[in-house]
């Protein structure tokens, strides 16, 4: 994993350049392709069932997937009202700056294997990208478990499970394990 190998060559007082900027090019394609995912789990659901599940036109984006994922599945709501914060920094936090990147002046900060380094090497990292994954596994694994509240999402729900047990097959295996 990149983030060990950081910290491999800070400890060693050798050069961590190349290995940060190999967490921070992967980290940056995690968070994107988990956003991504949610927003194609939406699409999916308006496209299966427009009556059930808010517009494209809802705002902001994590709300109409939080919307869409509750209007569709008979889902345990402290799990949706836990989503929420996570959906809603995913989105606004992680995925927005990564998408809609604004320059701003901001010190040095220390990454996680404690090299001084730019705010955004610290900030996207495998830490980061592995909560991605976690959220993504979650909402898939639960919207695969619940019942469905209309018959038109069935297929939804199979393609969930189905994926579900897929991402997390390729998070077990030892090539895929950066995140």
């Amino acid at each position: 994993m990149a983030a060990d190998t950081v910290a491999r060559l800070h400890s060693r007082g050798e050069y961590t350049g190349n290995a940060m900027n190999d967490e921070l090019e992967a980290s940056l394609v995690v968070i994107t392709a988990c956003a991504n995912a949610l927003e194609a789990i939406y699409g999916g659901l308006l496209h299966a069932a427009q009556d059930f599940v808010p517009t494209d036109a809802t705002r902001p984006d994590w709300r109409k997937i939080l919307l869409a994922l509750d209007s569709a599945f008979d889902l345990n709501p402290t799990a949706v009202t836990r989503w929420q914060t996570r959906i809603q920094d995913h989105f606004s936090g992680a995925r927005n700056r990564v998408v809609h990147h604004k320059e701003t002046d901001r010190g040095l900060e220390r990454q996680a294997a404690g090299v001084l380094t730019s705010p955004e090497m610290g900030e996207w990292d495998a830490r980061r990208a592995r909560a991605s994954v976690d959220l993504l596994l979650e909402v898939m694994e639960a919207c695969g478990a619940a019942s469905v509240r209309d018959l038109r999402f069935t297929r939804s729900h199979d393609e969930l499970m189905t994926n579900a047990e897929a991402l997390r097959h390729l998070r077990s295996v030892k090539v895929s394990s950066r995140f």
